[in-house]
C-alpha cells in the first residue's frame, strides 16, 4: 500500500513537472493549466498515512527469525523456507526479477530470503527512504506517510458521531545499549482517522484446533457440541477401552515454532496434522534435515500435499525402488495409545444433520507407532483483537448463502460423469476467495474500514499488490464507491461465477462435493495428463486471472490483463503460468528413477518465463534436497552489499554447489539411473536406442545435467553381427534358425509416407529428390539405419553384437532381471562362458517375426498325403485311382526361405498357403521371375490378397481381357493327389463345439494339378524361449483358443451402413480378443510385471514400433505413469468394446457378426470398393486406427501429434487419407482395364501420396513395377 501511494505521488508530481516544463518552453507558465490542475487535485485527494508496525522493521511474516523482536503475536517464516509459488507468478512489472538479479537467470522457486529482499527492494525502488521510520517528518515535500515501528495498536473503534476511527497505540522504548536488555511501553495515545486499513494479515497468530490439542494433552478426544473442530468418537469401538488414556509424551509444535526444528525432526518419526502448504514445506524440510519418517494426517484429502504425486525417499540399492519418507493419510487422531507414543487414527466425515465431524464407522482405524514429534500445520488465525467487534469480518464457518432456484451450471468435462444438473445445497458455504462481509476490501457494514489481506489465492503477493491499489483508488476517489446493497449483490455475483468452476463449486456446495467425491480413484480426473483434467485446470487458472484482470481495471492498476470476459496476451500468459505450477507437483512419479530426490522445486525451469521480460528460469544448482544441507541458507542474488562480490559467503556457497554438481551426476546419480536390458537390435531395438539418443541430445542442448544423469543405462544384446534384424540383407551370415531375413528383392507393401519419421524425412534422406510410393526393402533398411544414426552416430556403441541371450529371469526379492548371455553367435557360443548381469528393466525387442510359422497340420498333410480333416467318407477318392496316400513330391518353402526362390518359382506352378502381406509379396515377385501360375489358398478369405481387384497376367489379344497369373481360392488342401503332384482343397469352417477347423462340405472342391512348389506364407512366431514363462507373451492363436471376453449385456452396436442388411446382431457369448491387442500387454508393458516390456505392435508397422519405443522410454524415465493392473485391464476391455462398434473389427472378434457378414452374397454392395457405403466403412476404420495412434503418441510423449483419440488434427487426417489410398491401390485394380496385364498396387498414381511432414509428392516408378529389377 505504501508503494502504491508513493508511486501515485511520484507519477503525479512528474506530470506536473513535465507540464510546467512544456509550458515554459512555449513561453507560457500557464500553458498546461488543465493538466497541472488535474494532477494537483489528484495529489490533494491522496491520503496522509500513519502506519503502525509492532516489530522493528518491515516484512511481517517474511522477516528472518534472527531479527525477531516479539514472537508471541508475530510468527515468522523460518530462514530456510522456500517459496511454494514460482517467482514468475509473484513478479511486479515496475521491478522485475531480471532487474533485481542484474540480468541473471534464477530458479523458479526461490528461498524466502531472496523473495523478502525482492519485495523490500521493489517497495523502495520508487523511494529509497520509503520504509524509514522518519516518514512524513523527513522534510521531503512529497512524503505523505509515517511508519511507527515498535508500536502496538491496542484498540480501534469507530465513533459514529464524528465519523472517525479512534486508534489507541503505545510505542515500545528500549533501555540500554542492546535491545534485548530491557524494554518498556510509553503511555497509550489515541488518534483519529478518516479511514482505517487493517493490513496485519491473515497469519496473525497460530491456529491449533482445541479438541486435537486436548486429545494430545489428555489421551482421548473431548467432545464439545458447540465446537465444530470436535470429533464425535464412536461409543462401541473395542480400542476405546483397550488401555487407560495417556497424554502424548513427545514434542508438540506449531508450524511457526521453528527455532529448534532440526533437533525435533532429525532421526525422528514425525506427524504433521494438516495438508496445506505449510505441511508440504515442513515435510520437505524434515526430509532434508534427516527425518526418519513423516506422516501427514489430512482431514479432507484435498490440500496441497494430496496433489503431490511422489515424495523423496531412500532408494533400495538392491531393488532400485524408492521408499518415500512421507506418507499421507485421510484421517485424524482420536486416541493416544502405546503408553503415550502412538496415535490411533481414523477417517472422519462431516455429519450435515448434527453439523459436526465424526469418525467414519466404515473406515478401518490404524495406529501410528513410536511418534516423537507432532507438528500442527493447521494454519493461522487473523489477529483481530485490537478491532472493535463491529469492525471485524466474520468467520467462514458462520456464514452461508443460497443459489438461485433456477441455477444451472455451465457444462464442463465433469458434467458427463457427475451429472449436469446437480441441484445446489440449500446452504452454500462462503467462497474461500471471499472475506465474509467484505467487498472490494471494504467492510460492507462500514465501507471506510478496509482489509488488506490475501484470500485463498494462487498468487497472494501479486493479488495483494492489486488490492493495495484498489483500496488506494477508493480512498482517493479514483474508483467510485458503491452502496451496501450493490456490495452484497456483487459479492453474491462473484460467488455465482465461482459456482461454474468445478473445484471452486466443490468447496462451497456439499451436494457437488459428494458427487465428485463418489468418483473412483481411477477416474480420469485423478490423472493430470488426461486432456479433460488439463482443460479443467486451464479453465480454473483462466478464471483466477480473469478475476485479477477485473480488479486491475477497477483499481487503475498500472498493468492490464484484459477484462473478466476476455484476457489480453499478458493475461493469457499469466494464466498459462499457473499450469506448470500445478503440474510440478502432480507430475512427480514414484516409479521414476529420480523419485529418490525429486521435488516440485526441481521441475523443468523452461516451463516458467517472465510475462514482463520473457526471461526463463534456470535450473537449481543441485537437487533441492541437497541444498542447504550444511545449514547455510542459500541466496541467489546480488542484493546485499557484498552479495555481488565473488568472495561473498553466498556466492562461495553456490559456487561450491555448482562445483560438486558433476560429482553428484557421476557418482550419486549413477546409482539412481535405472539399468535396462534391451534384447534385440532389429527395428524395435534400434528405435528404442534412437529415442534414448534423441532425449539425451535434447537434455544436452538444454544443459540439463540432472536429466542427463537420470537417463537409463542401456545394454543391448544382438545375436547377429549387425543391426537391422529381419530387414538386413540376405548376404549377412547369421544363424538362420532364429534370424529369418527379408529377401533382398522384397519391396515394402506400405507407402513410404506411412512409415516416414519426423526427425529424418525421405526428402532429407534422398537429398531433396522425389522417390516412388513403395520402395525396395534395401532402401528402407538403409533409411532406417541412417535415421537412427542421425541422432547419434555412435548409437550402436551400447550394443553387444554377436551375443546370444540364454535366459532372462526375474528375481522378486531383488526386483531385478537376471540376464545370462554368451558372446559369439549361436553356433560359436555353445561352449563359451556364460555371463550373468542384473537390470532394473528388461525390454524384449526380438520382434514378432523371429522364426517361421508353419501350421503343423498342413505340414503333416504334405509329408503324409492326407489331412486329419479328411474323414475318408467322401466319394471323391476315385480320383486317386486306388493309389495309397503319397507325400507331396515338389519343393516346400516358407516365405522367409528365399536363397533359392527364383529356382523354386521360375517357370513353375506355385501354390502359396496364406493370404496376407507375405503371400502378396511372394506372388508378385514370382510373376516377375517368370512363374507359370500362382494359386493363393486363403483360409478365411479376408487377407490382403482378397482385397486385390486384379493381378498381372497375359492379355488375350482376341478378347482383350487379361488372364491373370495369380488365382485366389478360399480353400485349404486336405489331400495330396496325382501321385504327389496335386492338391485337393476345399473351404474350411470353425466348429465352435469341437473348437477345430474342419471341412465345409457345402463348398465346392478345388483341384490344383501339377504343382511344383508350395510356399507357406503363414507368418512368423516370436522367439521367447530365453524368457522365463512368466515374462513371455502368448502367441495370438493360443490366446484365441484359451481366452475370451464378454460384451456388456445391453450392448447395442452404433448405427452403420451394414445394419440395413443384417440388422442388430446379438454378440456371441464368448468374444475373441481384438487383433489390435497383444494379449497380456498394455501399451508394451507386461501387465503382470510392468518392468518387463515387449517392443511389439499388432500390425508391426514401423511407425507403431517407433511410438512403442518412446512409450517404453517414457515409462522408464517416469514421464509416463504405468497404471495399476486393474486400470490396464479395464482400458483393454474398454478398447475392445469400442472396436465392437466398427464392422470389420467386430467381425474379427464376434462369430455371430462374422457369420452375418459372411452370409451376404457376392453381389452385396460391400463387395464393391467404389460404393459410397463401402468407402464410408473403410474411412471410419482407418480413422479409428489413426486415433489410436494419436492417443498412443500423446501417452508416449512422442514428438509428433496427430491430435487426440476424440479428434484428429490436420496431420492425423492427412495420415488417414494416405492409409485409404494404400487400400484403394489394391481394391481399385480392374481386370478389364488395358493396363491390367502389368498393373500392380505399386504402380499407383504417385500424386495421391504426399509427405505429412514436408509436403513432398511421391514420384512415378522408372517403369512398370513388374519390369523394374528384371
Amino acid at each position: 500500500f505504501l508503494h502504491a501511494l508513493a508511486t501515485s505521488i511520484r507519477d503525479l508530481e512528474a506530470i506536473i513537472a513535465n507540464a510546467e516544463t512544456q509550458g515554459q518552453s512555449r513561453g507560457s507558465a500557464n500553458g498546461n493549466d488543465d493538466v497541472i490542475d488535474r494532477a494537483r487535485n489528484q495529489l490533494a485527494k491522496l491520503p496522509v498515512v500513519t502506519c503502525y508496525e509492532m516489530s522493528d522493521g518491515p516484512g511481517g511474516l517474511w522477516r528472518s527469525d534472527r531479527k525477531d523482536v516479539v514472537q508471541r503475536h508475530n510468527p515468522k517464516m523460518y530462514d530456510t523456507l522456500w517459496t511454494n509459488v514460482p517467482k514468475e507468478l509473484t513478479e511486479f512489472a515496475d521491478y522485475t526479477y531480471e532487474q533485481h538479479f542484474d540480468g541473471k537467470q534464477t530458479p523458479a522457486f526461490l528461498p524466502r530470503m531472496d523473495t523478502l529482499d525482492y519485495l523490500l527492494k521493489r517497495t523502495t525502488s520508487v523511494d529509497a527512504d520509503l520504509l524509514q521510520n522518519n516518514g512524513k517528518k523527513s522534510g521531503k515535500a512529497h512524503r505523505r506517510h509515517e511508519i511507527r515501528y515498535e508500536t502496538t495498536v491496542h484498540k480501534v473503534a469507530y465513533n459514529k458521531s464524528t465519523a472517525k476511527f479512534e486508534v489507541t497505540s503505545s510505542a515500545t522504548v528500549w533501555e540500554g545499549d542492546e535491545k534485548n536488555d530491557r524494554c518498556a511501553s510509553q503511555p497509550a495515545v489515541m488518534e483519529q482517522f478518516d479511514y482505517c486499513i487493517w493490513a496485519a494479515g491473515r497469519h496473525g497468530k497460530p491456529r491449533i484446533p482445541r479438541p486435537l490439542l486436548a486429545l494430545l494433552q489428555s489421551g482421548v478426544a473431548p467432545y464439545d457440541e458447540d465446537d465444530q473442530d470436535s470429533i464425535a468418537t464412536p461409543t462401541s469401538k473395542e480400542e476405546k477401552q483397550s488401555e487407560p488414556p495417556t497424554p502424548f509424551r513427545g514434542t508438540i509444535l506449531h508450524s511457526s515454532h521453528m527455532e529448534h526444528f532440526e533437533q525435533h525432526v532429525r532421526n525422528k518419526r514425525v506427524v504433521l496434522i494438516g495438508d496445506s502448504s505449510s505441511a508440504e514445506d515442513l515435510a520437505l524440510k524434515a526430509i532434508r534435515d534427516g527425518v526418519d519418517m513423516v506422516y501427514i494426517l489430512s482431514r479432507s484429502g484435498y490440500g496441497d500435499v494430496t496433489e503431490v504425486g511422489s515424495w523423496p525417499g531412500d532408494r533400495n540399492p538392491k531393488t532400485g525402488k524408492v521408499k518415500p519418507k512421507v506418507k499421507t493419510f485421510l484421517a485424524l487422531p482420536y486416541q493416544v495409545v502405546n503408553n503415550g507414543t502412538g496415535l490411533r487414527c481414523c477417517e472422519i466425515e462431516w455429519d450435515q444433520e448434527d453439523e459436526m465431524y465424526e469418525l467414519d464407522e466404515e473406515a478401518q482405524p490404524f495406529t501410528l507407532e513410536r511418534i516423537d514429534t507432532i507438528i500442527f500445520c493447521t494454519g493461522y488465525a487473523p489477529n483481530l483483537d485490537c478491532l472493535d467487534p463491529d469492525l471485524r469480518f466474520a468467520e467462514h464457518e458462520d456464514c452461508f448463502w443460497t443459489a438461485p432456484s433456477n441455477y444451472e451450471m455451465t457444462p464442463n468435462p465433469l458434467s458427463g460423469d457427475v451429472g449436469q444438473n446437480i441441484k445446489p445445497s440449500k446452504e452454500l458455504d462462503i467462497s474461500s476467495r471471499i472475506i465474509p462481509g467484505v467487498c472490494r476490501h471494504a467492510l460492507i457494514s462500514n465501507p471506510n474500514m478496509f482489509f488488506l489481506a490475501d484470500v485463498d489465492s494462487e498468487t497472494p503477493l501479486f493479488e495483494l499488490d492489486v488490492s493495495a491499489w484498489l483500496v488506494l483508488s477508493q480512498i482517493s476517489g479514483d474508483t467510485a464507491r458503491i452502496s451496501r446493497r450493490e456490495m452484497e449483490q456483487e459479492t453474491r455475483q462473484h460467488m455465482l461465477e465461482e459456482m461454474d468452476v468445478p473445484y471452486l463449486r466443490w468447496e462451497m456446495d456439499m451436494n457437488y462435493f459428494e458427487a465428485i467425491n463418489e468418483l473412483s480413484g481411477e477416474h480420469w480426473s485423478e490423472d493430470w495428463k488426461d486432456e479433460r483434467s488439463k482443460e479443467i485446470d486451464a479453465k480454473q487458472a483462466e478464471f483466477y486471472v480473469s478475476v485479477l484482470a477485473r480488479n486491475m481495471r477497477l483499481a487503475k492498476y498500472p498493468v492490464d490483463f484484459g477484462t473478466f470476459n476476455e484476457l489480453n496476451e499478458d493475461g493469457i500468459k499469466y494464466s498459462q503460468l499457473h499450469l506448470p505450477n500445478y503440474h510440478a507437483r502432480t507430475a512427480l512419479n514414484r516409479r521414476s528413477p529420480d523419485a529418490g530426490w525429486r521435488t516440485y522445486r526441481d521441475y523443468d525451469p523452461k516451463q516458467f518465463k517472465s510475462i514482463f521480460t520473457g526471461q526463463e528460469a534456470c535450473p537449481l544448482p543441485a537437487h533441492w534436497l541437497d541444498l542447504e544441507k550444511d545449514g547455510k541458507p542459500i541466496t541467489f542474488g546480488a542484493h546485499s552489499a557484498s552479495a555481488g562480490k565473488s568472495n561473498s559467503p553466498e556466492a562461495e556457497h553456490i559456487g561450491a554447489l555448482v562445483g560438486t554438481l558433476s560429482l553428484l551426476n557421476s557418482a550419486e546419480t549413477e546409482e539412481r539411473a535405472p539399468t535396462v536390458a534391451l534384447i534385440g537390435c532389429g527395428p524395435s531395438g534400434m528405435f528404442f536406442l534412437h529415442a534414448l539418443a534423441t532425449r539425451r541430445r535434447r537434455l544436452m542442448d538444454a544443459d540439463d545435467t540432472n536429466g542427463l544423469a537420470m537417463l537409463p543405462r542401456v545394454t543391448c544384446f544382438e545375436s547377429s553381427g549387425k543391426p537391422g534384424g529381419i530387414w538386413r540383407s540376405q548376404d549377412d551370415t547369421i544363424d538362420e534358425a532364429h534370424q529369418p531375413n527379408m529377401y533382398d528383392d522384397c519391396w515394402s507393401n506400405k507407402p513410404k509416407e506411412l512409415v516416414e519419421f519426423f526427425d529424418y524425412t525421405f526428402q532429407e534422406h534422398f537429398q531433396g529428390k522425389e522417390a516412388p510410393v513403395y520402395l525396395p526393402k534395401m532402401v528402407m533398411s538403409e533409411y532406417m539405419l541412417k535415421r537412427v544414426q542421425s541422432a547419434d552416430p555412435n548409437v550402436f556403441d551400447a550394443v553387444k553384437f554377436s551375443t546370444s541371450v540364454q535366459s532372462v529371469l526375474y528375481n522378486p526379492t531383488t526386483e531385478k532381471f537376471e540376464v545370462q548371455y554368451q558372446q559369439g553367435t549361436m553356433v560359436q557360443s555353445t561352449n563359451g562362458m556364460a555371463i550373468k548381469e542384473q537390470f532394473d528393466y528388461c525390454i524384449c525387442a526380438t520382434g514378432q517375426h523371429a522364426r517361421p510359422r508353419i501350421p503343423r497340420q498342413l505340414l503333416k498333410l504334405l509329408r503324409k498325403g492326407r489331412s486329419q480333416v479328411d474323414h475318408g467318407d467322401s466319394s471323391d477318392d476315385d480320383h486317386d485311382e486306388g493309389v495309397n496316400d503319397l507325400p507331396f513330391k515338389g519343393t516346400i518353402l516358407h516365405s522367409s526361405h528365399k536363397s533359392n526362390f527364383e529356382a523354386a518359382v521360375s517357370d513353375k506352378k506355385v501354390v502359396l498357403v496364406g493370404d496376407s502381406a507375405s503371400a502378396e509379396d511372394s506372388a508378385l515377385h514370382a510373376v516377375k521371375l517368370g512363374a507359370k501360375s500362382i494359386h493363393i489358398l486363403s483360409r478365411s478369405g479376408y487377407g490382403v490378397c482378397n482385397d486385390t481387384g486384379s493381378w498381372p497376367g497375359v492379355r488375350d489379344t482376341s478378347t482383350g481381357e487379361t488372364k491373370p497369373k495369380i488365382h485366389v481360392h478360399i480353400a485349404l488342401p486336405y489331400k495330396i493327389t496325382n501321385s504327389g503332384t496335386g492338391l485337393r482343397c476345399c473351404g474350411m469352417e470353425w466348429s465352435q463345439e469341437d473348437e477345430v477347423w474342419e471341412r465345409d462340405e457345402e463348398t465346392p472342391i478345388v483341384q490344383i494339378d501339377n504343382v511344383d512348389t508350395i510356399i507357406f506364407c503363414t507368418g512368423y512366431m516370436s522367439y521367447q524361449e530365453y524368457l522365463c514363462p512368466d515374462l513371455q507373451i502368448k502367441d495370438r492363436d493360443s490366446v484365441w483358443a484359451e481366452a475370451f471376453w464378454v460384451a456388456l449385456p445391453d450392448f447395442r452396436m452404433k448405427l452403420n451402413e451394414f445394419q440395413s442388411s443384417i440388422g442388430n446382431i446379438k454378440p456371441s457369448k464368448e468374444l475373441d480378443y481384438s487383433s489390435n491387442i497383444i494379449p497380456g500387454l498394455y501399451r508394451n508393458v507386461l501387465i503382470k510385471n510392468p518392468r518387463m516390456m515387449h517392443l511389439a505392435s499388432p500390425d508391426n508397422t514401423l511407425l507403431e514400433l517407433d511410438i512403442a519405443a518412446w512409450q517404453c522410454l517414457a515409462y522408464i524415465t517416469g514421464d509416463a505413469v504405468i497404471p495399476p493392473k486393474k486400470e490396464m485391464e479395464d482400458d483393454i476391455q474398454k478398447q475392445m468394446l469400442e472396436e465392437m462398434h466398427l464392422p470389420y473389427l467386430r467381425w474379427e472378434m464376434d462369430m455371430n457378426y462374422f457369420e452375418a457378414l459372411d452370409a451376404l452374397g457376392d453381389d452385396h454392395w460391400s463387395e464393391d470398393c467404389r460404393d459410397s457405403r463401402t468407402r464410408a466403412i473403410d474411412e471410419e476404420h482407418a480413422r479409428y486406427l489413426a486415433k489410436a495412434l494419436a492417443r498412443n503418441m500423446r501417452c508416449a510423449n512422442y514428438p509428433v501429434d496427430f491430435g487426440t483419440y476424440s479428434e484428429l488434427n490436420e496431420m492425423g487426417e492427412k495420415f488417414v487419407q494416405i492409409e485409404l489410398q494404400n487400400d484403394y491401390a489394391r481394391s481399385m485394380l480392374d481386370p478389364k482395364e488395358p493396363e491390367s496385364e502389368w498393373m500392380t498396387f505399386r504402380d499407383v498414381d504417385p500424386k495421391k501420396f504426399k509427405s505429412i511432414f514436408t509436403g513432398q509428392s511421391a514420384s512415378a516408378l522408372p517403369g512398370h513395377w513388374i519390369d523394374v529389377g528384371k
